[in-house]
């Protein structure tokens, strides 16, 4: 025995018994599971997992809320693989919807497949409550609303939309009821072409403007084109008249194939335009019916006109006359100081001869011609006045019976009111009881000098109506005027 144990061999193998035997006292602990002992298991918590949906026929329903909509789950497993799973990937916890209807529910929760290696020992809370409403499909109209201006000077058209202009959008019923409109927005400021958008976004808005986040909209696009043009104003086209035409003939109808121009240019000079003056046709160089072709010229701050060019179809008859007899002689700009009344011719009426196309003779009636003379500036007393006649285009005045007309002017008599007194009544509407106007009251004589104050005096253009005008200043000299050129004849 002796001899074996001082063999070096022998001792080695002594020495490591004892070794073990102190590591394992070392390590040993009383108190945990025999199963725990020297383990490398560990354990871990993770907060917040999030709490998945699933089952839900998500064309028929929505899920409203979900409380709570997240978990605190414990797990358990090596260090290795819980340091090598996802915690938003590899972890998920669901909650099953299948064949829920419309309500409120408290459902259990499940926890789906683990990282490899990791079991659950603990989830908290183990159920959530979810309500779940009934969705419901609208159809809406699409409107596109533009944002900003187009640049300086130029103008945007009629939004184009080139898809379905009708949509469907659905929503649970109550947020259904919130929905106002359906628009599509386009952002054209600063834009001097046409925009075109092949997928602008559409978008459910309230009655306050505000958007429905939670509106499925189908299609969820459209395409919409913006048109964006140069400022233009649409205005009525004048083709003036010059010279005469050949003796004997007379235009039957003028017609040119368009009425209205568009004028492109600045806001500022268009807004001083309400009607585009084109060029003249010259009548001395129409001998015969037949189109004639005018070209359209911008000026001044104008840019363009469109169109550039015009028709006008020019119908040329030989001309005929027509009488037209007891023509009522009407009495412009009549100061409101005074009253009117024509005395010569005592009827108050002119027969008139008139000329032009057969056709337009035969439809051309009393209220188409007027005849005036001008009271502008005439005081108190008799004044001869020459005669105007207004006519339709196209028809010359051959003669009058009478070329100028006595005019009656007297002033009307004031009424006077005395304080804290009415006034008394209405003059009677017939007119009983008064004067015959001017017929019977004498000339007046307001210089003393024996002088009636008539005067023979020359018509102009009217430019009011019978009894209107504004009273003569002070300063102005005695109604008297130079005798001036011949009634002028309507054309």
């Amino acid at each position: 025995m002796d001899k074996w144990l001082s063999h070096p061999t022998a001792l080695k193998i002594v020495s490591a018994v004892i070794g073990v035997l102190l590591w394992a006292v070392v390590h040993f602990d009383p108190e945990a599971p025999p199963n725990t002992v020297a383990s490398n298991m560990e354990t871990k918590v993770i907060e917040a997992v999030k709490i998945v949906p699933i089952g839900m026929d998500e064309s028929t329903h929505v899920l409203r809320s979900m409380e709570p909509s997240v978990v605190r789950i414990l797990v358990r497993g090596t260090r290795t693989n819980l340091l090598s799973a996802n915690e938003d990937e590899d972890y998920q916890v669901t909650v099953d919807l299948t064949g829920i209807v419309e309500g409120k529910y408290t459902l259990p929760l499940k926890v789906g497949q683990l990282p490899r290696g990791v079991e659950l020992l603990e989830m908290s809370p183990n159920r959530t409550t979810v309500q779940v409403d009934a969705l419901i499909t609208k159809p809406f109209d699409v409107t596109i609303v533009t944002e900003g201006e187009p640049e300086d000077g130029y103008l945007a058209g009629t939004p184009v939309l080139h898809s379905d202009n009708r949509v469907e959008v659905t929503l649970p019923k109550d947020d259904m009821a919130k929905v106002d409109r359906v628009v599509a927005r386009i952002d054209i400021a600063g834009a001097d072409k046409s925009i075109n958008v092949k997928r602008v976004p559409l978008i459910a808005l309230d009655k306050q403007g505000n958007e429905l986040t939670n509106a499925v909209i189908r299609p969820a696009t459209a395409e919409v084109e913006i048109p964006i043009t140069k400022e233009y104003k649409v205005v009525p086209l004048r083709i003036g008249l010059s010279g005469q035409l050949p003796e004997g003939l007379s235009i039957s109808s003028f017609k040119p194939n368009v009425k209205e121009v568009k004028l492109f240019g600045p806001r500022e000079a268009l807004d001083k335009i309400d009607v585009y003056d084109g060029p003249s046709v010259n009548l001395s160089e129409i001998t015969e019916s037949g189109v004639i072709e005018l070209t359209l010229n911008p000026g001044g701050a104008i840019q363009a006109v469109e169109p550039q060019k015009v028709t006008v179809q020019v119908e040329v008859v030989p001309m005929e006359t027509r009488s037209l007899e007891k023509m009522p002689i009407e009495i412009d700009n009549v100061a409101e100081q005074f009253d009117a009344t024509v005395i010569e011719p005592a009827s108050g009426l002119v027969d008139l001869q008139v000329r032009g196309a057969p056709d337009i003779l035969a439809k051309l009636q009393v209220k188409d011609v007027r005849v005036s003379v001008d009271a502008d500036g005439l005081r108190a007393g008799r004044h001869k006045v020459k005669l105007d006649v207004a006519l339709p285009p196209f028809i010359e005045l051959v003669s009058a019976s009478v070329d100028s007309a006595t005019v009656q002017i007297t002033e009307t008599a004031p009424v006077i009111v005395k304080p804290d007194e009415p006034a008394g009544p209405d003059p009677p509407a017939n007119g009983e009881g008064e004067s015959d106007g001017a017929a019977d009251e004498k000339p007046n004589d307001h210089d003393g000098d024996g002088n009636t104050g008539e005067t023979d005096e020359d018509g102009s253009d009217p430019t009011g109506t019978t009894g209107t005008g504004s009273p003569p200043d002070k300063n102005d000299p005695p109604a008297s005027r130079e005798p001036e050129e011949e009634a002028q004849t309507g054309t």
